[in-house]
Protein backbone atom coordinates (compact mmCIF):
# COMPACT_ATOMS: atom_id res chain seq x y z
CA UNK A 1 0.00 0.00 0.00
CA UNK A 2 1.36 3.32 -0.89
CA UNK A 3 -0.73 5.56 0.83
CA UNK A 4 1.14 5.25 4.44
CA UNK A 5 4.28 5.97 2.72
CA UNK A 6 3.25 9.08 1.18
CA UNK A 7 1.99 10.12 4.31
CA UNK A 8 5.17 9.57 6.21
CA UNK A 9 6.93 11.59 4.20
CA UNK A 10 4.56 14.17 3.93
CA UNK A 11 4.57 14.97 7.68
CA UNK A 12 8.74 14.75 7.77
CA UNK A 13 8.69 17.22 5.25
CA UNK A 14 8.37 19.53 8.14
CA UNK A 15 12.07 18.93 9.52
CA UNK A 16 15.41 18.99 8.52
CA UNK A 17 16.47 16.27 5.38
CA UNK A 18 18.85 14.65 7.95
CA UNK A 19 16.03 13.80 9.83
CA UNK A 20 13.91 13.03 6.84
CA UNK A 21 16.11 10.38 5.78
CA UNK A 22 16.08 8.76 9.44
CA UNK A 23 12.27 8.86 9.54
CA UNK A 24 11.83 7.43 6.39
CA UNK A 25 14.49 5.00 6.70
CA UNK A 26 12.97 3.90 10.26
CA UNK A 27 9.49 3.48 8.50
CA UNK A 28 10.95 1.35 5.85
CA UNK A 29 12.07 -1.30 8.00
CA UNK A 30 9.02 -0.99 10.13
CA UNK A 31 6.86 -1.58 6.84
CA UNK A 32 9.08 -4.05 4.62
CA UNK A 33 9.93 -6.46 7.88
CA UNK A 34 6.83 -6.18 10.31
CA UNK A 35 3.91 -4.66 9.04
CA UNK A 36 4.37 -5.76 5.09
CA UNK A 37 4.99 -9.49 6.49
CA UNK A 38 2.06 -9.38 8.57
CA UNK A 39 -0.23 -8.10 5.63
CA UNK A 40 1.35 -10.88 3.37
CA UNK A 41 1.06 -13.76 5.90
CA UNK A 42 -2.64 -12.79 6.17
CA UNK A 43 -3.42 -12.75 2.34
CA UNK A 44 -1.74 -16.32 2.00
CA UNK A 45 -3.63 -17.75 5.03
CA UNK A 46 -6.71 -16.52 3.61
CA UNK A 47 -5.55 -17.17 -0.46
CA UNK A 48 -5.29 -21.04 0.37
CA UNK A 49 -8.88 -21.39 2.27
CA UNK A 50 -10.61 -19.89 -0.76
CA UNK A 51 -8.78 -22.29 -3.67
CA UNK A 52 -9.98 -25.27 -1.83
CA UNK A 53 -13.56 -24.04 -1.45
CA UNK A 54 -13.83 -22.49 -4.62
CA UNK A 55 -11.56 -24.38 -7.44
CA UNK A 56 -11.37 -28.09 -8.32
CA UNK A 57 -7.66 -29.36 -7.37
CA UNK A 58 -6.67 -29.35 -11.14
CA UNK A 59 -7.19 -25.36 -11.36
CA UNK A 60 -5.41 -24.22 -7.98
CA UNK A 61 -2.38 -22.24 -8.42
CA UNK A 62 0.31 -21.82 -6.00
CA UNK A 63 0.44 -18.41 -3.95
CA UNK A 64 3.29 -16.38 -4.64
CA UNK A 65 4.49 -13.86 -1.73
CA UNK A 66 6.92 -11.91 -0.36
CA UNK A 67 8.88 -13.29 2.01
CA UNK A 68 11.63 -12.80 3.89
CA UNK A 69 13.08 -16.06 3.22
CA UNK A 70 13.71 -14.64 -0.33
CA UNK A 71 16.83 -13.81 -1.54
CA UNK A 72 15.26 -10.85 -3.55
CA UNK A 73 13.14 -9.49 -0.99
CA UNK A 74 15.59 -6.93 0.75
CA UNK A 75 16.90 -4.84 -2.73
CA UNK A 76 12.82 -5.29 -4.47
CA UNK A 77 11.76 -4.05 -1.10
CA UNK A 78 14.51 -0.83 -1.30
CA UNK A 79 13.98 -0.69 -4.91
CA UNK A 80 9.66 -0.23 -4.54
CA UNK A 81 9.78 1.51 -1.62
CA UNK A 82 12.37 4.19 -3.54
CA UNK A 83 10.09 4.34 -6.93
CA UNK A 84 6.99 5.28 -4.37
CA UNK A 85 8.96 7.89 -2.37
CA UNK A 86 10.21 9.21 -5.49
CA UNK A 87 6.52 9.87 -7.15
CA UNK A 88 5.45 11.40 -4.14
CA UNK A 89 8.84 13.74 -3.96
CA UNK A 90 8.17 14.79 -7.57
CA UNK A 91 4.97 15.23 -6.77
CA UNK A 92 5.65 17.31 -4.41
CA UNK A 93 7.61 19.36 -6.26
CA UNK A 94 5.40 20.14 -9.10
CA UNK A 95 2.79 21.40 -6.82
CA UNK A 96 5.51 23.82 -4.43
CA UNK A 97 6.49 25.13 -7.86
CA UNK A 98 2.94 25.69 -9.33
CA UNK A 99 2.00 27.60 -5.92
CA UNK A 100 5.49 29.43 -5.96
CA UNK A 101 4.84 30.37 -9.47
CA UNK A 102 1.08 31.51 -8.29
CA UNK A 103 2.38 33.68 -5.63
CA UNK A 104 5.22 35.16 -7.56
CA UNK A 105 2.42 36.37 -10.55
CA UNK A 106 0.11 37.54 -7.74
CA UNK A 107 2.79 39.53 -6.17
CA UNK A 108 3.94 41.19 -9.66
CA UNK A 109 0.41 41.96 -9.98
CA UNK A 110 -0.17 43.87 -6.97
CA UNK A 111 3.27 45.28 -7.26
CA UNK A 112 1.88 46.46 -10.70
CA UNK A 113 -1.15 48.15 -9.38
CA UNK A 114 0.70 49.90 -7.10
CA UNK A 115 2.89 51.45 -9.37
CA UNK A 116 0.11 52.40 -12.02
CA UNK A 117 -1.55 53.92 -8.41
CA UNK A 118 1.59 56.20 -8.02
CA UNK A 119 1.57 56.94 -11.40
CA UNK A 120 -1.47 58.07 -11.20
CA UNK A 121 -0.91 60.15 -7.98
CA UNK A 122 2.33 61.79 -10.26
CA UNK A 123 0.47 63.04 -13.15
CA UNK A 124 -1.55 66.16 -12.47
CA UNK A 125 -4.06 66.58 -15.57
CA UNK A 126 -5.30 70.01 -14.09
CA UNK A 127 -2.03 71.33 -14.40
CA UNK A 128 -1.36 70.37 -17.99
CA UNK A 129 -4.58 71.55 -18.98
CA UNK A 130 -4.14 74.87 -17.15
CA UNK A 131 -0.69 75.17 -18.44
CA UNK A 132 -1.63 74.70 -22.27
CA UNK A 133 -4.61 76.60 -21.86
CA UNK A 134 -2.43 79.62 -20.53
CA UNK A 135 0.32 78.77 -23.45
CA UNK A 136 -2.51 79.18 -26.14
CA UNK A 137 -3.41 82.30 -24.48
CA UNK A 138 0.39 83.67 -24.36
CA UNK A 139 1.04 82.70 -27.95
CA UNK A 140 -2.42 84.43 -29.19
CA UNK A 141 -0.63 87.93 -27.66
CA UNK A 142 3.01 86.73 -28.34
CA UNK A 143 4.61 83.90 -29.68
CA UNK A 144 8.42 84.47 -28.81
CA UNK A 145 6.78 84.93 -25.46
CA UNK A 146 6.12 81.39 -25.15
CA UNK A 147 9.61 80.32 -25.37
CA UNK A 148 10.30 80.34 -21.50
CA UNK A 149 7.19 78.28 -20.57
CA UNK A 150 7.91 76.14 -23.38
CA UNK A 151 11.27 74.84 -22.41
CA UNK A 152 10.11 74.79 -18.64
CA UNK A 153 7.12 72.47 -19.83
CA UNK A 154 9.36 70.19 -22.06
CA UNK A 155 11.93 70.14 -18.85
CA UNK A 156 8.67 68.84 -16.72
CA UNK A 157 7.65 66.41 -18.99
CA UNK A 158 11.23 65.50 -19.41
CA UNK A 159 11.43 64.67 -15.59
CA UNK A 160 7.67 62.97 -14.90
CA UNK A 161 8.79 60.58 -18.00
CA UNK A 162 11.87 59.66 -16.98
CA UNK A 163 13.29 60.36 -13.66
CA UNK A 164 9.73 59.77 -12.00
CA UNK A 165 10.35 55.91 -12.93
CA UNK A 166 11.97 55.35 -10.04
CA UNK A 167 11.37 54.77 -6.70
CA UNK A 168 12.94 57.59 -5.36
CA UNK A 169 15.42 60.86 -7.02
CA UNK A 170 17.76 63.14 -5.42
CA UNK A 171 15.92 65.68 -3.35
CA UNK A 172 18.31 68.52 -5.36
CA UNK A 173 16.82 67.17 -8.25
CA UNK A 174 13.57 67.27 -7.28
CA UNK A 175 13.81 71.21 -6.08
CA UNK A 176 14.82 72.09 -9.75
CA UNK A 177 12.03 70.33 -10.74
CA UNK A 178 9.32 71.96 -8.19
CA UNK A 179 11.69 75.37 -9.52
CA UNK A 180 10.05 75.27 -12.56
CA UNK A 181 6.81 73.53 -11.30
CA UNK A 182 6.31 76.63 -9.44
CA UNK A 183 7.07 79.26 -12.05
CA UNK A 184 4.42 77.88 -14.06
CA UNK A 185 2.03 77.71 -11.46
CA UNK A 186 2.27 81.61 -11.26
CA UNK A 187 2.32 82.55 -14.63
CA UNK A 188 -1.23 80.81 -15.72
CA UNK A 189 -3.84 83.71 -15.17
CA UNK A 190 -6.70 82.43 -13.09
CA UNK A 191 -3.79 81.85 -10.33
CA UNK A 192 -4.31 84.49 -7.50
CA UNK A 193 -1.91 82.10 -4.80
CA UNK A 194 1.65 82.28 -6.01
CA UNK A 195 4.01 80.61 -4.67
CA UNK A 196 7.52 81.62 -3.34
CA UNK A 197 9.85 78.65 -3.16
CA UNK A 198 12.89 78.76 -0.68
CA UNK A 199 15.73 75.78 -0.71
CA UNK A 200 18.36 75.64 1.81
CA UNK A 201 20.67 72.80 3.26
CA UNK A 202 20.17 70.27 0.55
CA UNK A 203 22.22 67.18 1.36
CA UNK A 204 23.39 65.01 -1.45
CA UNK A 205 22.59 62.33 0.47
CA UNK A 206 18.97 63.19 0.36
CA UNK A 207 16.36 61.30 -2.20
CA UNK A 208 12.71 61.64 -2.19
CA UNK A 209 9.77 60.16 -3.95
CA UNK A 210 9.38 61.54 -7.34
CA UNK A 211 6.55 64.45 -7.46
CA UNK A 212 5.81 64.19 -3.96
CA UNK A 213 6.38 67.71 -3.71
CA UNK A 214 4.45 68.40 -6.03
CA UNK A 215 1.32 67.13 -4.48
CA UNK A 216 1.93 68.66 -1.47
CA UNK A 217 1.48 71.73 -3.48
CA UNK A 218 -1.47 70.65 -5.56
CA UNK A 219 -3.08 69.66 -1.87
CA UNK A 220 -2.48 73.15 -0.47
CA UNK A 221 -3.54 75.00 -3.34
CA UNK A 222 -6.28 73.09 -3.74
CA UNK A 223 -8.12 73.84 -0.34
CA UNK A 224 -6.69 77.23 -0.47
CA UNK A 225 -9.77 79.49 -1.22
CA UNK A 226 -9.61 82.86 -1.46
CA UNK A 227 -10.87 86.15 -3.37
CA UNK A 228 -7.47 87.92 -2.97
CA UNK A 229 -3.87 87.84 -4.37
CA UNK A 230 -2.20 85.81 -1.73
CA UNK A 231 1.71 84.84 -1.46
CA UNK A 232 2.64 81.39 -0.23
CA UNK A 233 6.27 80.32 1.16
CA UNK A 234 7.39 76.61 0.53
CA UNK A 235 10.60 75.93 1.88
CA UNK A 236 12.63 72.89 1.34
CA UNK A 237 15.62 71.93 3.82
CA UNK A 238 17.89 69.32 5.71
CA UNK A 239 17.90 68.60 9.08
CA UNK A 240 18.86 65.49 11.31
CA UNK A 241 18.87 63.21 8.42
CA UNK A 242 15.48 64.32 7.58
CA UNK A 243 13.68 66.35 4.62
CA UNK A 244 11.19 69.04 6.22
CA UNK A 245 8.80 70.78 3.44
CA UNK A 246 7.31 73.77 5.25
CA UNK A 247 4.54 75.76 3.87
CA UNK A 248 3.74 79.38 5.39
CA UNK A 249 0.77 81.47 4.50
CA UNK A 250 -1.95 83.18 6.92
CA UNK A 251 -4.82 81.60 5.37
CA UNK A 252 -3.65 77.83 6.47
CA UNK A 253 -4.31 78.81 10.49
CA UNK A 254 -7.91 77.50 9.14
CA UNK A 255 -6.19 73.72 7.85
CA UNK A 256 -6.71 70.88 10.48
CA UNK A 257 -3.84 68.21 10.33
CA UNK A 258 -6.60 65.51 11.22
CA UNK A 259 -8.03 66.61 7.52
CA UNK A 260 -5.00 65.83 5.89
CA UNK A 261 -4.43 62.45 7.31
CA UNK A 262 -7.26 61.77 5.60
CA UNK A 263 -6.34 63.00 2.49
CA UNK A 264 -5.18 60.46 -0.52
CA UNK A 265 -1.51 62.36 -0.50
CA UNK A 266 -1.18 61.45 3.34
CA UNK A 267 -1.99 57.35 2.56
CA UNK A 268 0.94 57.77 -0.23
CA UNK A 269 3.02 59.35 2.13
CA UNK A 270 2.55 56.48 4.56
CA UNK A 271 3.11 53.75 1.77
CA UNK A 272 6.35 55.37 1.09
CA UNK A 273 8.08 56.39 4.37
CA UNK A 274 5.72 54.04 6.58
CA UNK A 275 5.08 55.24 10.50
CA UNK A 276 8.73 57.42 9.71
CA UNK A 277 6.35 59.92 8.19
CA UNK A 278 5.19 63.01 10.13
CA UNK A 279 3.05 66.13 9.90
CA UNK A 280 2.13 69.30 11.97
CA UNK A 281 0.73 72.11 12.11
CA UNK A 282 1.96 75.24 13.82
CA UNK A 283 -1.26 77.78 14.29
CA UNK A 284 0.77 80.90 15.70
CA UNK A 285 3.06 81.19 12.87
CA UNK A 286 0.39 79.81 10.25
CA UNK A 287 2.58 76.49 8.70
CA UNK A 288 2.47 73.57 7.96
CA UNK A 289 5.09 71.03 8.46
CA UNK A 290 5.90 67.88 6.37
CA UNK A 291 8.91 65.82 7.29
CA UNK A 292 10.40 62.36 6.55
CA UNK A 293 13.68 60.37 6.28
CA UNK A 294 16.56 60.38 3.57
CA UNK A 295 15.27 57.12 1.99
CA UNK A 296 11.86 55.80 1.53
CA UNK A 297 11.21 52.58 3.14
CA UNK A 298 11.04 49.03 0.95
CA UNK A 299 11.18 45.68 1.74
CA UNK A 300 12.39 43.33 -0.49
CA UNK A 301 11.92 45.39 -3.52
CA UNK A 302 8.11 46.31 -2.72
CA UNK A 303 7.30 49.51 -1.27
CA UNK A 304 6.23 49.27 2.81
CA UNK A 305 2.44 49.27 3.05
CA UNK A 306 2.72 50.08 6.89
CA UNK A 307 -0.48 52.51 7.25
CA UNK A 308 -0.86 53.41 10.88
CA UNK A 309 -1.73 56.52 11.63
CA UNK A 310 0.91 59.30 13.53
CA UNK A 311 0.20 62.24 13.58
CA UNK A 312 2.15 65.29 15.12
CA UNK A 313 0.42 68.47 15.86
Amino acid sequence: MIFPIWYVAFVSLRVFVGWQVAINTVFFVLYSFFWFGAVQAAILFVYEPLQQWLLPPAKQLTATVDSLENIDFVPYQVLKHAFRLGWFYLAYFHFSFQKEEAQKLELATANKALQLNLLKWQLNATFYEKTLNYLQTLALKNVKACTTPILQLSKLMEYVIYDARAKSVSLIREADFIRHYIDLINQQSDKVVKWKLEVSDLSDKATIAPLLIAEIIDYIGAILSTENEEAICLKIYCVSGSIVIAVNQPTLKTIQVDLFAKERLYSKLKKMYADRCRVSHDKLTATFFVRFPFQPVEHDGIVSLNLEKQILV
